[in-house]
């Protein structure tokens, strides 16, 4: 019943708005990402996630940074692409005042068991009760949103981009 569903409703909407409403999951960097990307600065929204060790984190505790935030999934090839270089943007700022938010919904065994296989060392977080996905709208992964010093999202960020475009991204919220 779940395709029919899907299928009909497909089937219902214009062809632009039905290829991008197949295209949302995990993508690479598109059009329309680019498009919403350069955004007039708004105040963040707060959230809180749970490391992976069992801490919690809210956003605002970061005010003084520049946060990266990276709405993943262990499935999504896309993802797997970007995240040795948002480990290496990590290992090159973290101590310049770049703080990395790697946040997926996904279950916390299989993303212990993925982040240790991959040996990454970013610090990943759990949104287990998808109130960070929900207040960002994030419809497909990988989703980035970055938040200047001040606590304003500067970048809103769909699909795989370039990461020498991310970090310019990041200079530019000011790191």
């Amino acid at each position: 019943m779940g395709v029919q569903f899907v299928d009909s409703v497909i089937k219902a909407l214009p062809l632009p708005v039905a290829l991008v409403f197949l295209l949302v999951g995990c993508a690479p960097e598109s059009d329309l990402s680019r498009a919403k990307a350069a955004l007039p600065p708004e105040p963040a929204m707060n959230f809180e996630v749970t490391g992976l060790d069992g801490k919690p984190l809210e956003l605002k505790s970061l005010k003084g940074k520049v946060v990266l935030v990276d709405f993943w999934a262990t499935w999504c090839g896309y993802c797997n692409e970007l995240m040795p270089g948002v480990e290496a943007l990590h290992k090159k700022y973290g101590d310049k005042g770049l703080a990395v938010v790697a946040v997926t919904k996904e279950d916390p065994a299989l993303v212990k068991k993925f982040v240790a296989t991959m040996g990454y060392k970013l610090p990943f977080y759990l949104d287990t009760n998808g109130e960070a996905h929900s207040f960002y709208e994030v419809a497909g992964y990988p989703s980035l949103l970055i938040v200047d010093r001040e606590g304003f999202v500067t970048q809103r960020l769909q699909g795989a981009h370039p990461i020498a475009d991310i970090e310019g991204y990041l200079k530019e919220a000011g790191l």
